[in-house]
Parts: structure tokens; C-alpha cells; sequence
């Protein structure tokens, strides 16, 4: 029973487009106007494919430093020392300092080799890796200390000067 008024309901809403819908034949069509048309839709298509393209691949690359991070045991790390502290900032500085010390560990290595390819130095390779290994491990911590004593300053700067007056 309810389908046999359905039907005549959608047919209506059908009439308006069929009678305004129908084109004269004789009408002058601007084809300029139409290419512009289908270039600009074109171009719009492009960048939100760009756009996707883009955001795909940083949730990527986000995704996997966090599934570096989990494997290595960085966060985990960071949370119970968070815990034990009983603070965030605390298991925020943990992931710093271990964050930036393995950076700067592989830096070191890799800089350090650098230097040895460049100037030819005649070097055993454990005493290369020694030295980049301390020199990346103090680069680490000292920009890891830095960090954590500057971005406190300037988060309470930024707060100042939005504050409303």
C-alpha cells in the first residue's frame, strides 16, 4: 500500500527537471567558456588528488616513527617514567632525551665517517665508530637539555602575547 504512493511522490519530484531540463536546440553554445570549465575543474581535481597524495603520505611516515618508536621502546619508556614520577613533563623529557641521543648518535657515526672519507685519515673503524658514537651521544644531550630548558620560556612568551589586555 505505502509503495503505490511512493512511487507517484518521486515522479514528481522528477517533473521539475524534465521540463526545465529541456534545451533548445538552437541555442548558441559558448564552447571557449566550456574548455575553461573543464580545465578548471581538471586543475581543482588535481590538487585534491595532490592533497590526498600529501596527507597519505605524512599519516605514513607518522605512522611509522611511531611504530619505530613503540619497537624500540621509546615510548613505553617514556610513559613508565612518566608514571613514576606521576607527571607528564616527566615522561616528556624522558622521550626527548632518549629521542635526541639516538639522533645525535647516528649523526655523530655518520659524521664522523664523513669527516674520515674527506680528509683520508687512515683510522680503524672501531675507533671511527667510538668517537662518533660519544661525540653524537653529547651533541644529543646537550640539545636535549636545551630543548628542554627553552621551550618552557617560549610557550610562556607566546602565552603573554596572546593574551587579551
Amino acid at each position: 500500500m505505502k509503495s503505490k504512493k511512493i512511487i507517484p511522490g518521486i515522479a514528481l519530484l522528477f517533473i521539475p527537471t524534465i521540463l526545465l531540463g529541456q534545451t533548445n536546440p538552437e541555442a548558441v553554445t559558448d564552447e571557449s567558456m566550456d574548455m575553461f570549465l573543464l580545465l578548471f575543474a581538471l586543475g581543482i581535481i588535481a590538487i585534491m588528488i595532490g592533497a590526498a597524495v600529501v596527507g597519505s603520505i605524512f599519516v605514513t611516515i607518522l605512522m611509522l616513527l611511531i611504530f619505530l618508536f613503540i619497537s624500540i621502546g621509546i615510548i613505553s619508556v617514556s610513559i613508565l617514567a612518566g608514571f613514576q614520577k606521576k607527571s607528564l613533563a616527566a615522561g616528556l623529557k624522558a622521550f626527548i632525551y632518549i629521542t635526541s641521543c639516538l639522533i645525535g648518535i647516528s649523526f655523530g657515526s655518520v659524521g664522523v665517517w664523513f669527516v674520515f672519507k674527506l680528509l683520508n685519515l687512515d683510522v680503524h673503524n672501531s675507533v671511527g665508530i667510538i668517537v662518533g658514537v660519544v661525540a653524537g651521544l653529547a651533541g644529543g644531550i646537550l640539545i636535549s637539555y636545551s630543548v628542554i630548558k627553552i621551550f618552557p620560556r617560549l610557550i610562556q612568551q607566546y602565552k603573554q602575547r596572546l593574551s587579551v589586555k
